[in-house]
């Protein structure tokens, strides 16, 4: 098989053979992206979209801005695409999210061609790592993600790409729109801090290393350029922002907690191993094969076809091309300098909403990912690596999408077995899951459960879970139960749920099955043989 071309598929295309190859690799990133929105639409909703759902339905627009004083730009913007938008908000969500992720995963494939324009045909492995959910598993939140700190990482990376094209060509309209850009994206959220520091490097670079006079001027006057304005735009954010709100994400944070700075080398080295590789044995023992499910037999098929369509684009006859040692190395340095304040900001963390931090870095940890990778064969065998990947990349892709649609089936479904109880009630009910496995906090569950609830309905609601259970209401054990409910959300300055608890539940499930009982124990009613331990008994509403 020659060198690959588009034009052997499609002949009246009129396009040379490099460029049929990028379009094919954004085609394939499109297509990753749109399978897992599909997700998000079926799996709606996941982590914080609960809370801004929750805000919406019981609170109405209004209370968006007031409820994120920690992030007023954020909240003002969501607030008029709210009223914009009305009952469409949602959907404009979801195609915001088809749109940035997609945008990224071009960014990151724009940038690796770039660097290395000579393994150009790589840039498609670049951007599907980069959009797969691996290093970052939050690719089924919408709004929450995609508008706040995902925007913030594409508007980054898009300074990024024009500051390099005022660089190599002196556009000054490309070096104002960068800079507007970076600035833009700061004052949306920090998220875009970890991507100044890699713009830094990168053309500070270019100012040590590159022969061109011209361009070591234009570097030079690019870095200090990105680095006043970033100073400034950080400036603004902080003025803006109430960082007594949040204290922990506040930049002084670290200077006030000595902890955290001795922590950061450790910090440091777990995270750019997770990110690099870690992940990715976590990733693949939650793929399982199973040839008497259809879903898995789904997401093998999906998984070949992604291995497929990269090794066409990235098909090449074997050479003796080399991936140098130094280039790794280089890579290696701006991601640990874009991990550097995520590292002194949040040293450790295990929750796959947590990921959400490294969404910063994703282009950068996905270029020393498959640099690894097609370093440790030989040329010979590069195809076989990117099948691998192709496949690894799908499965996972079909598989986190399939799984996220399972928990919200069943949440729904469990939603609909509690409403009886909730509609019997004048007070507020208050009922306890007996697993974390579908949602991990209040907010989260009581919004995945009540998605098609109205609103006077869900108001009168509130689920927890095991873990938050014992500090709100008590364990199963107590005498005298809590009789009150004050439920906050964003900080503590917007109330959800405040009154008088009138019905407290506990939850079991089991098997997809759903049997519920008083939650405290002396509550349940008592079998008449004293000696016979008390067991499962559904409550009639």
């Amino acid at each position: 098989m020659g060198r690959f071309s588009l034009t052997r598929f499609l002949p009246l295309t009129r396009i040379s053979a490099a460029a049929s190859r990028v379009y094919f690799q954004y085609l394939i990133i499109a297509l990753l992206c749109a399978t897992f929105t599909v997700g998000a639409v079926a799996a709606f909703p996941e982590f914080d979209d609960g809370y801004l759902m929750l805000i919406l339905k019981e609170r109405g627009v209004a209370a968006i801005l007031s409820a994120h004083p920690d992030r007023p730009l954020v909240g003002w913007m969501w607030q008029v695409l709210a009223t914009v938008f009305g009952s469409h908000f949602w959907a404009f969500g979801f195609l915001s999210h088809l749109a940035l992720w997609t945008i990224l995963g071009i960014q990151a494939s724009l940038l690796w061609n770039r660097m290395f324009p000579e393994l150009m045909r790589y840039g498609g492995v670049i951007g599907c790592l980069t959009v797969a959910p691996i290093v970052v598993q939050v690719q089924l939140s919408t709004v929450t993600i995609t508008l706040l700190g995902l925007l913030s990482a594409v508007l980054g990376y898009g300074a990024i790409l024009l500051i390099f094209t005022f660089i190599g060509k002196a556009s000054r309209s490309a070096f104002v729109l960068g800079l507007m850009l970076l600035s833009g994206g700061i004052l949306v959220s920090e998220y875009a801090v970890p991507v100044t520091a890699v713009a830094l490097v990168l053309f500070l670079r270019l100012y040590l290393y590159d022969d061109n006079r011209e361009t070591k001027a234009r570097a030079l006057k690019a870095s200090i350029a990105v680095l006043g304005v970033a100073f400034l735009a950080c400036l603004a954010f902080l003025i803006v922002q109430r960082t007594r709100a949040r204290v922990e994400v506040s930049p002084e944070f670290p200077l006030h907690n000595p902890r955290l700075i001795l922590s950061y080398p450790l910090a440091l080295v777990t995270q750019l191993w997770r990110v690099t590789f870690g992940v990715y044995g976590r990733t693949m023992s939650n793929i399982t094969l199973s040839w008497g499910e259809k879903s898995s037999i789904i997401a093998t098929a999906y998984g070949l076809v992604t291995a497929l369509l990269l090794v066409l684009c990235s098909w090449e006859h074997p050479s003796e091309l080399k991936l140098r040692l130094r280039e790794l190395l280089f890579l290696l340095l701006v991601l640990v300098v874009g991990l550097t304040p995520i590292a002194l900001m949040r040293p450790y963390f295990s929750a796959p909403f947590d990921t959400r931090f490294h969404i910063p870095v994703l282009p950068i940890a996905a270029m020393v990912t498959a640099w690894v990778s097609l370093t440790v064969v030989r040329a010979q065998a590069r195809s076989a690596v990117v099948g691998l990947l192709g496949m690894f990349i799908g499965m996972a892709v079909f598989t986190e999408s399939w799984a996220a649609y399972g928990r919200q089936k069943l949440m729904r479904s469990l939603g609909e077995a509690i409403k009886p109880y909730v509609r019997s009630t004048d007070g507020v009910t208050v009922a306890v899951l007996s697993s974390t496995q579908f949602c991990d906090s209040g907010i989260f569950c009581t919004a995945k459960a009540t998605d098609n609830w109205p609103a006077e309905l869900s108001r009168k609601f509130w689920l927890l879970t095991t873990e938050n259970a014992s500090a709100e209401i008590g364990d199963r054990t107590s005498h005298s139960s809590v009789s009150e409910i004050h439920e906050t959300i964003r900080v503590g300055t917007t109330i959800l749920r405040e009154g008088q608890i009138k019905k407290t539940l506990w939850i079991q499930m089991r098997d997809g099955e759903v049997s519920i009982e008083p939650y405290y124990f002396r509550d349940r009613p008592l079998l008449a043989d004293p000696g016979v331990a008390q067991t499962l008994t559904v409550l009639q509403p």
